[in-house]
């Protein structure tokens, strides 16, 4: 099971990173995007649990910060190649990612 988990990840962020005429089924797109919440969730706990160390605050929020956001940049493309993927497969139009954008405007 494990390693089935990792191919699944491996086959949806480093292969298909950039392509957006695969297929991505339900249960390796839920899959993936637990995993990426997970490793953000893991990194912001252990950011937080070095906030407790004295004069740590500041070194742990910075470390932090740019690991979630060196995560961020890393994950963005895949994510959107990611979704785009899943709504064709489930026969809506891509464009819908679009939607994603509305509450930051």
């Amino acid at each position: 099971m494990k390693q089935r988990v990792y191919e699944i990840l491996y086959r949806e962020l480093v292969e298909n990173y950039a392509n957006g005429k695969g297929r991505t089924t339900t249960a390796d797109f839920w899959l993936t995007i637990s995993a990426m919440t997970f490793v953000y969730g893991l990194v912001t706990f252990i950011t937080g649990l070095a906030t407790f160390i004295p004069y740590g605050f500041l070194y742990a929020i910075s470390l932090g910060g740019g690991v979630l956001t060196a995560l961020t940049v890393l994950l963005t493309l895949p994510t959107i190649m990611l979704v785009a993927r899943r709504l064709r497969d489930s026969n809506n139009d891509p464009t819908l990612m679009i939607l994603v954008f509305v509450p930051i405007l």
